[in-house]
């Protein structure tokens, strides 16, 4: 709800992006974004009867927490472009 009623306001997210607090904020947020992305559509994925394997389970646990920290990072650098 933060960055919804700063959103307007962009002389306060350029404060926030450089600060160490906010850049670890904004990280944080990113990660947390993808990280539950990729973990609905893993769970999709068993809805539909897929992925119940003991080995795939854990295999695509695993990509998904490794996928979650590139699209963050992927999210963060081209979300700077914008700022």
């Amino acid at each position: 709800s933060i960055l919804i009623f700063i959103g307007t306001d962009a002389q306060i997210l350029q404060m926030l992006s450089k600060s160490s607090t906010g850049k670890f904020l904004i990280i944080y947020f990113c990660w947390s974004f993808s990280f539950q992305i990729l973990n609905e559509i893993r769970h999709l994925v068993w809805d539909l009867g897929y992925g119940f394997d003991l080995k795939i389970s854990q295999l695509t646990g695993i990509l998904t927490i490794i996928g979650s920290f590139i699209l963050a990072i992927l999210f963060y650098v081209i979300g700077k472009n914008f700022i």
